[in-house]
């Protein structure tokens, strides 16, 4: 630790010993005064603390400071935090009786699970096309019981194709005009999608066909904003402005009750937003009449608007990443702004919360992928070009492993099943063709 440090550290302490005087005229009680930190002595923020024997808890301030008031007896602290070994710090007599103003000052640091971190990189020979036709383009898949459904180009024709796991052909009709992809609802439903209109597929004895359509506006206002059902409740999903914050709610199927979940809203970001937007708007109207008088001034001044107003729309106003996921019975809202998950029941009702640091790795890139049965829960890095693979306990939000994708760089629409990952990427034998395939995780 350097100097620095090292005072800094001792004024928190001393500052926490003036305060906690108060606390010491109260008989039979000590202070705690801790300092938590890494290997590299950076403060850890949000380190849970625990006495083992009250059960009482606090955790770190954003300097990695904490106050425990506790009885004055021996005891055990435990500290954890999400990537680090747990600390457990005895509490001696010795520790007590040496205690100043009945206030017990600790430093600890943690050790990060570096060693325990797997990471399992894909062997040439764990890789193969999930539909073993190569020179046949695919647009989009997704899974089904019986192996895969294909939405794909031949011959400038579209067809949507069902084909079982050794890439036998099941069924196969023509759809019209170039689909965009598949979408699936929250209901489990899938759905073609167009620039224009959607349209449901339906599936009987293995027969596939397409429901009457609707147009993509109706799809936008309806049926998006559902992100899962169950058989309590309803849960939709709303943006807010600039797209900045969020607004997750639910509607009881039996009562029709909409009650909030929770809202979502990352203040800093939209305060700066909503300033460059309204003077990118304000400097609109000064040039909305410059082609008409075409003066080089004019028209420079009307690019400017334009790429300020390309960039708010295109970068600025994406929307904040805090997705709500099934995962087994329980909802999980994984609130990136708070470092926190925070998991419901099907009927809404707060369970329990645990922190999260995944999101703060190289290369992520606002993307948690779950597993077809819902179980697991991966975070999706790129690092040039290569997709790292964190799987995420979702009892602790701890990184248990990292797989990485070796087969092909930028891979797209990653999918997981049964211990494999699912992708579309370039077939490297024939450049002009996207295919499907897959990658073994264990």
């Amino acid at each position: 630790m350097t100097i620095n440090k090292i005072k800094w550290t001792l004024t928190i302490f001393s500052l926490l010993t003036n305060f906690c005087l108060c606390l010491a005229q109260d008989k039979g009680i000590i202070t705690i005064a801790g300092h938590i930190v890494d290997t590299d002595n950076t403060p850890l923020i949000r380190a849970t603390v625990q006495d083992i024997n009250t059960q009482k808890g606090t955790t770190t301030n954003k300097y990695g400071v904490f106050l425990l008031t506790l009885p004055q007896q021996t005891t055990t602290i435990r500290i954890s935090y999400v990537g680090y070994h747990t600390f457990e710090k005895k509490i001696t007599a010795t520790d007590i009786s040496q205690s100043k103003n009945d206030t017990l000052q600790l430093s600890i640091s943690l050790k990060p699970k570096i060693t325990e971190l797997t990471e399992v990189e894909v062997r040439a020979a764990d890789i193969q096309r999930a539909y073993d036709k190569p020179r046949i383009l695919i647009i989009d898949y997704d899974f089904h019981t019986d192996g895969l459904l294909l939405l794909l180009s031949i011959n400038n024709q579209y067809r949507l194709r069902l084909v079982d796991e050794n890439s036998n052909t099941l069924n196969d009709i023509t759809i019209r005009k170039k689909p965009e992809r598949l979408y699936r609802d929250c209901l489990d439903d899938l759905h073609i999608l167009y620039s224009d209109s959607t349209y449901q597929i339906k599936e009987t004895n293995s027969e596939l066909s397409l429901m009457s359509g609707f147009s993509i506006k109706t799809f936008s206002e309806y049926l998006l904003p559902c992100i899962a059902a169950n058989d309590e409740s309803l849960f939709f999903k709303e943006y807010g402005l600039h797209n900045q914050s969020m607004i997750y709610y639910l509607i009881e199927k039996e009562s029709k009750q909409e009650r909030l979940l929770q809202e979502i809203v990352d203040k800093k970001s939209l305060i700066g937003i909503d300033d460059y937007y309204r003077k990118t708007m304000a400097e609109a109207g000064i040039t909305q009449n410059v082609m008409g008088e075409n003066t080089v001034a004019q028209q420079n001044s009307a690019r400017q608007v334009y790429a300020n107003y390309w960039f708010y729309k295109s970068i600025l106003n994406r929307p904040i990443y805090n997705p709500l996921c099934e995962v087994r019975d329980s909802l999980f809202l994984f609130n990136h702004l708070a470092d926190t998950v925070f998991v419901y029941n099907k009927k809404g009702e707060f369970q329990r919360a645990f922190p999260i640091n995944y999101h703060y790795k190289d290369g992520w890139k606002n993307e948690l992928i779950m597993d077809y049965l819902k179980k697991e829960i991966y975070a999706k890095c790129v690092r040039d070009g290569l997709v790292y693979l964190l799987k995420i306990d979702p009892n602790s939000g701890h990184i248990l492993s990292e797989f990485k994708l070796s087969g092909h760089v930028f891979p797209d629409k990653i999918k997981i099943r049964h211990g494999f990952a699912y992708y579309l990427s370039i077939d490297n034998k024939y450049n002009s063709v996207q295919n499907v395939y897959r990658q073994k995780l264990n």
